[in-house]
């Protein structure tokens, strides 16, 4: 007997509550992050007669890939005031927080260590998610990475007591649980987001001089298979370094596949059959966009290609805004709009280079992002807009220069659902 998950239960319950409501919401979707993805479903649904194993995709894998879709869409739908979007962010960012700290004390307490890796005969223990949780030393550091910007950025925008208290605790936490998964991906993707804090930070030599210390007290701590480990990403002669080579040829194995049917490819999430049944490997293709053109052919990359464009372009206008200093005036629930645009910009770029190493099509953190940049951008550009008009306000009597502070939207709300306020 066949059991749905409950997840997709639920999935279906908000998908008819938000198409009982489209006509008030419809114009938040007139982007084209939500038109490519609208496309790509289509496409995906279309070439089921055309791909080499439409049951497996029709048996499980695009009910998977709904439920990160929705992701967007949900986003874009519910979170339609900046007082939900903290909502929302404080509860993405502290249950993901918990999600990495809780194998770390697992750990510290009684050895737990959730996965392993093999090499030049013998095994290597890796930090994993806790029991619960299925992710393993690589997804667990994808975790880790995911967390790392938005708390960084949070809690050194807000400056209060215990953002401050709890970013010097968690911060070198998560740094440690990162070491002890040993993902040299999860090394490389964070070596991109310290590139991104040193960017946008005006004391980039304190930056600087801060990693270098870090680094000089972190090796000495680390074993030998770990220093080992993260040598072999530039170090030939590593006891490692074989594993290194064995991800490069698995890239060129996953292109063989790929040209095995390059127009409308295997089937979504079907990259693992693709690859035992074409190149007798027995992995999933670990790169996003080889997955994408093993299971989606040319065509689907190049919708997918597009969504991530379009991604991209409303995250780099986000930043424009917050780059012109407009929103330094905002308080309350506005003050996102200060540090948001930075940390959506370097998980962003950090995604897009972990995603080498990782697939991805399927998972929901792509969809996520373009659901909380599209969100974010029609939120700033309202800010902007009343800002510019309070700006020419006429000063108060008697307080030449004042103006009202911005605290929120103010425009013309509409109902949607049982009376909470929705944005333009």
């Amino acid at each position: 007997m066949a059991v749905t998950h409950p997840t997709l239960i639920l999935v279906v319950l908000l998908l008819a509550l938000l198409a009982f409501h489209y006509q008030s919401i419809k114009d938040r979707f007139a982007v084209s992050e939500s038109r490519w993805l609208l496309v790509l479903i289509a496409y995906i649904v279309a070439s089921l007669p055309l791909v080499r194993w439409p049951g497996s995709v029709i048996g499980g894998n695009f009910a998977v890939l709904v439920r990160s879709v929705v992701f967007f869409f949900f986003v874009v739908a519910f979170v339609d005031s900046l007082k939900r979007l903290n909502t929302f962010l404080l509860v993405f960012l502290f249950s993901q927080l918990a999600r990495c700290i809780e194998p770390l004390a697992m750990h510290l307490n009684s050895g737990y260590w959730g996965g392993q890796t093999y090499f030049d005969g013998e095994f290597m223990q890796r930090l994993a998610g806790a029991p619960a949780d299925p992710v393993n030393a690589n997804g667990l550091a994808f975790v880790i990475l995911t967390v790392v910007p938005f708390f960084h950025y949070w809690a050194t925008y807000r400056n209060r007591f215990w953002s401050t208290i709890s970013y010097l605790l968690g911060m070198p936490a998560l740094i440690y649980a990162l070491t002890l998964t040993a993902s040299r991906s999860g090394l490389i993707g964070f070596a991109c987001i310290l590139v991104g804090f040193v960017w946008f930070s005006k004391v980039k030599i304190r930056w600087l001089a801060a990693f270098a210390i870090a680094a000089v007290f972190a090796l000495p701590i680390l074993s030998g298979s770990l220093r080992d480990r993260y040598q072999s990403l530039f170090d030939n002669s590593s006891r490692q370094n074989a594993t290194v080579q064995g991800r490069i040829s698995g890239l060129s194995s996953n292109f063989e596949v790929f040209t095995a049917r390059p127009v409308f490819g295997f089937g979504l999430g079907t990259s693992l059959e693709a690859n035992f049944n074409v190149v007798g490997e027995t992995h999933y293709a670990h790169n996003l966009y080889l997955e994408t053109l093993i299971e989606l052919g040319i065509l689907g990359f190049a919708i997918f290609a597009g969504y991530l464009f379009s991604v991209f372009r409303s995250v780099r206008r986000l930043l424009r805004l917050a780059r012109d200093n407009t929103f330094m005036s905002l308080s309350g629930d506005a003050e996102v709009l200060q540090w948001l645009p930075k940390a959506l910009f370097v998980w962003v770029v950090m995604c897009a280079i972990f995603s080498i190493a990782a697939y991805g099509l399927s998972e929901y953190h792509w969809y996520l992002i373009g659901g909380l940049a599209t969100t974010t951008l029609r939120f700033a550009v309202l800010a902007r807009k009343n800002v510019s008009e309070e700006s020419q306000v006429e000063p108060v009597r008697g307080r030449p220069g004042s103006r009202p502070a911005f605290r929120g939207s103010r425009a013309p709300v509409q109902t949607f659902p049982s009376g909470s306020k929705v944005g333009p």
